[in-house]
This record gives structure tokens, C-alpha cells and sequence, in this order.
């Protein structure tokens, strides 16, 4: 069961030197990001270095330290407890990040809403927060894990498949996931190697040939794909099958099976 986000730490330093920690258990999961030098943890008694462009987490339970070290470095941490298991249980240790641009914008994004609340004297948008660090988190799974998809593409395309009669804006799309539309279409694209709107189209295609193998009449397929006209469905039809609607109904064997 997935439990409400909390983040009771985050803070960039841009260090001359790194500071040590001493010894302590994590009563909270903590999350590192190096963007240049290196950073050396005991790690329930094991030494791990994570450098410029690795990513360090350490579930909450873990005893940590920290050396000290003369050398500059710049880097994210972060302290939080709660988040969906199924994204906190995959990621593993030590991982690169510099594949995975998602992280840094989220990270960026966090680190903007924050200096709001800091610099402007704005409440800190919780919610906002709480979305991009459970969308942190999901990227910081991929990436630790190698896998090329993410919870959030299945929800795009659940959200598709509900509401593919519509007249689907990304903007609605990218609104059910809660994010913004750029990047709602990037994770999209990043994942399956097409456009939403490509999608979209190749999903509605897909039906209204299904409709016109079984059967339906040209108007009744543009009907099932939220075409109201049939010259525009048959329109929309051909510059993307290639052929018109009763062409492919009678080549597909539609025309035989319903009088």
C-alpha cells in the first residue's frame, strides 16, 4: 500500500569540501545525487563511493557514515519516508543517473518549489511535491533497475483507452498523471518510441479496422473510433490505413459478413 509522501529533508550544496557523518541509523530513507566530485558512506559497515553522475539510496534502517573529504563537490540529498513500495523496493543501492534526464527535472523542480516557500514566502506547494517526488522515485527505480517503462505510461494509456471517442487534448492527458504536458509527452515518447498523438492514432486505426473486418458499415465504425461525419472519418481513415474505409471493409472480408 502505497503511504503519503514526506520530505523532511532536501538541500543542493555546492561544497568546497565534503563534511563527515558519524555513525547513525537512518530513521528515514535518504537519497544522494553527485554532480561533481565524489562522496564516501559506510553503509551498514561497507564503504561505497558514489561519483559525479551516481545516485546513492540507503532505505530508512540503515547505518550510515560519511568521510571527509578536501576534495569540492556538488550534489542533492534528500531524507523522506513513505512513497509506493513497488518503486522504493527496486531501487538498489548505487545507480547511474545521467541516462535518465527525468531525475534531474524532477529534482529541479522540487528544488524550485521549496526556494518558494524559502525566498518568497510562499506555503510550499505540498501536493506538488509529493506528485514530483513519487514521479522521482519512479525514475530513480528505472534507472536502478534497467527497466524502459514506467507506472506513468501505463496510466496514459489506461486513461487512452477510457476516453479514446473524445477529443483527447494532451493537456487532459498529461492533467490524469499530474504532470505537465511537455513532459507527460517525453516520458511517453522516452518509453515507447512514439508520440502520444501517434498513439492515439494508431489505437483508434486499430478499432475502426476491427469494426470494418466485422462487418460495420463505414458510418458505424467512424462512429465507434468518435467520428460523427463519415466523409471525415473516411478521410481521416484513408491518410492513415493507406486506402478508404470500404476498400479495406470489402478486402478484409467485412462486406460478406453483414448485409
Amino acid at each position: 500500500m502505497q503511504e503519503p509522501i514526506n520530505v523532511s529533508y532536501f538541500r543542493y550544496r555546492p561544497a568546497d569540501h565534503v563534511s563527515p557523518i558519524e555513525e547513525e541509523a537512518l530513521g528515514s530513507s535518504y537519497l544522494v545525487f553527485v554532480l561533481s566530485g565524489s562522496l564516501t558512506y559506510s553503509v551498514n559497515g561497507a564503504p561505497v563511493t558514489a561519483r559525479a553522475g551516481e545516485a546513492l539510496y540507503m532505505p530508512a534502517g540503515t547505518v550510515r557514515a560519511r568521510e571527509r573529504s578536501d576534495i569540492p563537490a556538488k550534489y542533492y540529498s534528500m531524507l523522506f519516508s513513505g512513497g509506493d513500495p513497488a518503486d522504493t523496493e527496486r531501487i538498489r543501492g548505487r545507480f547511474n543517473f545521467s541516462d535518465v534526464p527525468g531525475i534531474m527535472w524532477c529534482v529541479s523542480m522540487i528544488d524550485r518549489s521549496y526556494a518558494e516557500r524559502y525566498y518568497e514566502s510562499d506555503p510550499a506547494p505540498e501536493r506538488r511535491i509529493g506528485h514530483l517526488f513519487a514521479l522521482l522515485l519512479d525514475f530513480c527505480a528505472e534507472a536502478s533497475s534497467g527497466a524502459g517503462h514506467n507506472r506513468y505510461v501505463d496510466a496514459i494509456i489506461a486513461y487512452i483507452r477510457e476516453n479514446y471517442k473524445s477529443k483527447l487534448k494532451i493537456s487532459d492527458i498529461a492533467d490524469s498523471v499530474h504532470l505537465n504536458s511537455a513532459y507527460c509527452s517525453t516520458i511517453f515518447r522516452r518509453s515507447t518510441g512514439i508520440t502520444i498523438g501517434e498513439f492515439i492514432t494508431k489505437f483508434r486505426l486499430n478499432i475502426a479496422c476491427e469494426e470494418l473486418s466485422g462487418g460495420a458499415t463505414v458510418r458505424e465504425a467512424g462512429e465507434a473510433v468518435g467520428f460523427s461525419d463519415p466523409y471525415n472519418f473516411s478521410k481521416w481513415f484513408r491518410q492513415n490505413a493507406g486506402m478508404p474505409p470500404s476498400d479495406y471493409r470489402l478486402r478484409s472480408g467485412g462486406a460478406s459478413r453483414k448485409p
